[in-house]
């Protein structure tokens, strides 16, 4: 991999004024009939005004960061070609969808565990997980359309069958099979030392519950009216996987849905990097957190196997009296980490449902992570050429929706994202935003 150079990177951002070349002009006809059916709070002018993309803050200072380098071996970029997408590349890909309708709805649908049928009025959504409505306002300001929770779905194992689940969704009277995984590990005594039991752990395939949000998105109101205009997260604090060699899935998009699970994105969770079932919590917050016990590439056999998880319970057994095998609570700062992680997942899926490809031209919302340590790193803000071109798809004003974000990031304990947010306002504008500090 090559990081593009400076000049590339702005080659990237497209031309002022955007226009159509040769091979776009056949579509041109379709596109200014979409243009007639702009609804007013749009802008879409603001395409073409370079003060929005341009990475130039000051003489010194950039508002993006590069891309840096990959952090260690299992890196994305270590791992797999990207080759990036411009701008130009984006709109002659995605012309066809150039569109400002507000009708647009992402809907947020809940899946929780449920241990019997019987049982299910009883669960909700974790205490200890990040508020879906938070999270609804995070989407909708970023992408500038209604977000809305739906009612919960519940998975459950089957007695019978250790690799049978089944979906319901009381709602829209929908029941499914999904195949999973379940652990051996369930005893304290597998966790060498850590107190107490944990229920038995288990992973759902992910690609079976992309197939029930396809099922369900044409079971929503909107979508006898509107069906492209609807997109579907699933989001869940249940572990999923999709090939059996994987540890564990966090994202996984498909077509006008995504399902993502926020389980590995508890700021206090540590695990092996070679079993799945293999981790716990640690009980205080330590200023040392790691992600993973171990972190070497001694193997995949057998023998090597044994090697390194007798390595992860030994470590485990040295900070034991500080693990936990259920999610304990977390301080203000820590619950504001674990919402950011959470809401530039689920951003970061959405951006794949909007076309976007991951961005290798700065350090961005968008770039591709190859293990937790990359996706904890990676910003929850968008460059300048991503930006460009959800405005040129969305048709958001600019400088409007930096202030809704504003206002989640502030709401959220999100500092770092506000602080940056005010300053790119105050430069866009000309005026002093702090007026808008925790108004």
């Amino acid at each position: 991999f090559r990081k593009p150079s400076t000049e590339e990177a702005e080659e990237g951002r497209g031309a002022y004024p955007w226009t159509l070349d040769q091979s776009q002009l056949k579509k041109r006809e379709r596109l200014m009939g979409l243009w007639a059916e702009k609804v007013e709070h749009c802008a879409p002018d603001d395409v073409n005004n370079p003060r929005f993309f341009t990475n130039q803050w000051s003489s010194s200072e950039r508002w993006w960061d590069e891309l840096p380098l990959p952090i260690n071996s299992a890196a994305w970029l270590v791992n797999y070609v990207e080759e990036g997408q411009t701008f130009p590349e984006y709109v002659d890909k995605y012309l066809g969808e150039y569109r400002f309708r507000q009708g647009t709805t992402i809907y947020l649908l809940p899946i929780v565990s449920s241990d019997s049928r019987n049982e299910i009025d009883r669960y909700s959504w974790s205490a200890h997980a990040p508020s879906l409505s938070a999270l609804a306002q995070w989407v909708s300001a970023f992408y500038d359309r209604e977000c809305e929770v739906m009612p919960a779905a519940y998975v459950r194992p089957n007695p019978s069958d250790e690799s049978a689940f089944t979906f319901d969704h009381p709602t829209y009277k929908l029941t499914q099979k999904l195949r999973g995984r379940q652990s051996e590990i369930v005893e304290e005594e597998a966790f060498n030392g850590v107190a107490g039991k944990d229920s038995p752990r288990y992973q759902i395939r992910v690609q079976d519950l992309l197939r029930v949000l396809e099922n369900i998105k044409t079971r929503c109101p909107d979508s006898a009216v509107r069906e492209k205009e609807i997109a579907i997260v699933g989001v869940t604090m249940i572990d999923l996987f999709s090939h059996a060699s994987d540890l564990f899935v966090a994202g996984f998009a498909g077509r006008g849905v995504s399902m993502l699970s926020l389980r590995r994105y508890h700021p206090r969770m540590v695990m092996s990097d070679s079993h799945w079932d293999d981790y716990a919590f640690y009980a205080n917050q330590r200023a040392d957190n790691k992600t993973y016990l171990t972190n070497d590439d001694s193997g995949d056999d057998e023998a090597n196997k044994a090697k390194r998880r007798k390595k992860s319970t030994k470590q485990k057994s040295e900070c034991a009296n500080d693990l936990l095998l259920s999610p304990p609570q977390l301080t203000r700062d820590e619950r504001a980490e674990y919402f950011r992680r959470a809401g530039r997942l689920i951003n970061h899926e959405l951006g794949h449902n909007y076309g976007l490809e991951h961005c290798i031209h700065h350090h961005c919302f968008m770039n591709g992570s190859g293990n937790l340590e990359e996706d904890f790193v990676t910003p929850a803000i968008e460059c300048g050429i991503c930006l460009r071109k959800l405005q040129f798809r969305l048709g958001f004003g600019v400088v409007r929706r930096y202030e809704a974000l504003l206002r989640v990031y502030q709401a959220n304990g999100m500092n770092q994202e506000a602080s940056w947010t005010r300053r790119r306002l105050d430069g866009l504008t000309g005026s002093n935003q702090s007026s808008h500090i925790e108004r």
